[in-house]
């Protein structure tokens, strides 16, 4: 009796062949690997290695338009009524400055630019979260979608936690 290899095993494969074998992922195959991770079908030693992969590698343009699509197909979010400008994605947190970037967030909208940002806090200990101070710099933090599509068409802005939005994509990322 033969064991069939999982549906995970070829994107680990592709990835772990060693610095003159392994390639990166076409934007499909990235788009197959992270929906079966978003649909629990993955082994969590198989996410380890593949994070870690990902991680020594660093994702291509090509790689990271497959998850956000997969992302995308299971979040299943229609688009807002109001046009988002700016995607900003805040995720890492800062050890050494200040995000000084909402600052430059509160003059984009200062002048008409409708900016969407999205993030997670606390996976990194002793970093500073955008989602910490967006208040000081007077921007609204939103718990739900909805709240969100309705500060961006009051203020512009809004940032959402990716716990709100995508809690598979948290977890992982916690």
């Amino acid at each position: 009796m033969t064991q069939s290899e999982h549906l995970f095993a070829p994107y680990i494969r592709i990835l772990g062949k060693g610095r003159k074998g392994s390639r990166s992922l076409t934007q499909e195959e990235a788009f197959d690997a992270m929906s079966l991770i978003l649909d629990n079908q993955v082994e969590e030693v198989q996410l380890g290695a593949f994070l870690m992969l990902m991680r020594v590698k660093e994702e291509t343009p090509e790689e990271l338009a497959g998850f956000i699509q997969a992302a995308r197909d299971v979040m299943a979010i229609t688009p807002p009524a109001t046009a988002i400008d700016l995607d900003w994605s805040s995720y890492a947190g800062k050890r050494r400055h200040l995000p000084w970037f909402l600052l430059a967030v509160r003059l984009l909208t200062d002048y008409g630019v409708t900016v969407f940002m999205h993030g997670a806090k606390g996976h990194t200990e002793g970093r500073i979260y955008t989602q910490d101070l967006l208040s000081y710099v007077g921007l609204p933090e939103a718990t739900s979608v909805e709240q969100a599509e309705q500060q961006l068409t009051q203020n512009r802005f809004s940032y959402l936690s990716l716990e709100h939005f995508c809690p598979k994509l948290a977890h992982i990322i916690n």
